[in-house]
């Protein structure tokens, strides 16, 4: 025996091309977060319903775009869906199916859902929130370039956030900018939630009765983030 009491590990076989194409793409999939692969799964297994066999082209995904303004959907939802099929052609090391028809069914989607006001703001929905959370880390262009990884987490955290409370909390712009981070505190009675205190809103502008809200899952994760990095300070009392 000699003084050596490593123990030899014999090499793992190699993956045939086909294990390491799965591998890969199972790579891919874990590249998103958990939130984003489930909004993709549920936009694709819409349009993979509605196309009931049908090839995925150009055509057929401007058709589907506009079954959905058809149907009344936000543009978010839309823009989900695009996403999701962009996502899955790159994972599948497909060319992307979009193309004119395509970009012109967003671009008229765009507008002519400007023109579908009713005077006011229209409420959030779950396809719109669904969408945000979906898309929010992607990078963006700014006037500089593309935001950094960092940046662009820092400022989907804060997307997230507001859009879960204009979603679960019914907030107003107003309401939402009024708020700090002593105003954000765990839910007992459900667990991962955040019970949000609003100073002052416009059914309470004097703030002369309790306005709790709560705010639930991912929203409510990048609110316990955002008020994290932000202690409360003495101007944060209620």
């Amino acid at each position: 025996m000699t003084g050596d009491s490593s123990i030899a590990v014999p090499p793992r076989p190699a993956l045939t091309h086909q294990e390491a194409a799965a591998t890969a793409r199972d790579l891919g999939r874990k590249s998103i977060a958990p939130n984003t692969r489930r909004a993709y799964r549920t936009a694709l297994g819409s349009l993979d319903a509605w196309l009931d066999g049908t090839p995925l082209d150009d055509h057929s995904l401007a058709t589907y775009i506009g079954q959905l303004f058809g149907a009344d959907r936000s543009r978010s939802t839309a823009l989900l869906a695009l996403s999701a099929v962009r996502f899955r052609a790159r994972l599948e090391g497909q060319p992307l199916p979009e193309g004119p028809e395509t970009e012109r069914a967003i671009a008229g989607f765009k507008r002519s859902d400007e023109g579908r006001g009713r005077g006011q703001a229209a409420p959030m929905l779950a396809d719109d929130l669904a969408a945000i959370v979906a898309t929010a880390h992607q990078r963006r262009k700014t006037g500089r370039g593309w935001e950094s990884p960092a940046a662009a987490a820092r400022r989907a955290t804060t997307d997230i956030a507001i859009a879960g409370l204009a979603f679960h909390g019914g907030l107003r712009r107003s309401e939402i900018a009024s708020l700090r981070a002593g105003d954000v505190e765990p839910a007992a009675a459900e667990a991962g939630a955040v019970r949000v205190h609003v100073r002052r809103s416009k059914t309470n502008p004097t703030a002369d009765r309790p306005d709790v809200r709560i705010v639930k899952n991912g929203p409510a994760a990048a609110l316990r983030e955002l008020a994290a990095r932000r202690p409360p300070t003495s101007g944060s009392s209620r």
